[in-house]
């Protein structure tokens, strides 16, 4: 018996089992003093380079996983949901051929957790990452499902990719959709509006082959939804959130 416990205390104690994960943590480019001190200066300087007014607040999710679902209008998007919203909780979905630029590679992969991925391919280790920070890490992940930036009508969005839906199913985490009204401009105002967090539970008994493309075409409801709130609160309300609430009712961002 004496002999049993020595071998597991030895086994526990051994220092290369021990310092193994601790050595990964420290090279995460996210825990360098640097970059936490840019990412601080740069989530400052958002507001006022990228002047936007958010509503729905109350519907971030704090500490735990979810995915936030943006249209995509322009390459700056992710700034001012990295700035304003995740935070320090940052993990954005972008595609690969940025890492091709050192100043997007540090900033964004390393600055906003960036998770690139391949266009039109199964990319399995962005696949992982993904996964990884939702089920290991417990945080948050911004994808833009329509997959590319919208050039034409900014109100009516792309056909979604369905990479939303299938992380969601995957991880049974609720999903945040968000909408930028217009394309973002240096020190021109936008608004961002966050809707209510929703999940897919309604088809968690169905197989994913079966469920993604359904799940993903309620994404894609919810969103237009939400668009049809953010416009009415904007052209016919003026912004006037006692209006909206007496004429359209309770909304997804008030």
């Amino acid at each position: 018996m004496e002999s049993n416990k020595d071998q597991t205390t030895t086994t526990t104690t051994d220092p290369t089992k021990v310092d193994k994960p601790i050595k990964k943590a420290k090279k995460h480019p996210q825990d360098w003093l640097i970059f936490r001190i840019i990412g601080k200066v740069g989530r400052f300087l958002a507001k006022f380079i990228w002047p936007t007014f958010i509503y729905g607040k109350r519907n971030i999710i704090k500490g735990r996983k979810c995915i936030y679902v943006c249209n995509h209008l322009d390459a700056l998007d992710p700034f001012v949901i990295v700035g304003r919203v995740l935070k320090e909780e940052s993990n954005v979905v972008m595609k690969s051929s940025l890492a091709n630029s050192a100043f997007i590679r540090y900033s964004l992969y390393n600055i906003a957790g960036g998770i690139p991925i391949k266009r039109n391919e199964n990319d399995v280790v962005a696949v992982k990452k993904i996964l990884g920070v939702l089920n290991h890490k417990n945080q948050p992940v911004l994808i833009f499902p329509e997959g590319t930036r919208n050039p034409h009508d900014i109100k009516e969005m792309i056909p979604f990719k369905d990479g939303s839906a299938v992380f969601a199913l995957k991880t049974k985490c609720e999903i945040v959709p968000m909408l930028y009204y217009k394309r973002i401009g240096p020190f021109r105002i936008n608004r961002l509006f966050i809707g209510k967090p929703f999940d897919l539970s309604q088809f968690y008994n169905q197989s994913l082959a079966d469920a993604k493309s359904t799940a993903t075409d309620f994404i894609y409801q919810k969103m237009l939804a939400l668009r049809a709130e953010m416009d009415f609160f904007v052209e016919e309300c003026h912004c006037n959130k006692k209006k909206f609430l007496a004429e359209y009712g309770e909304g997804q961002f008030i």
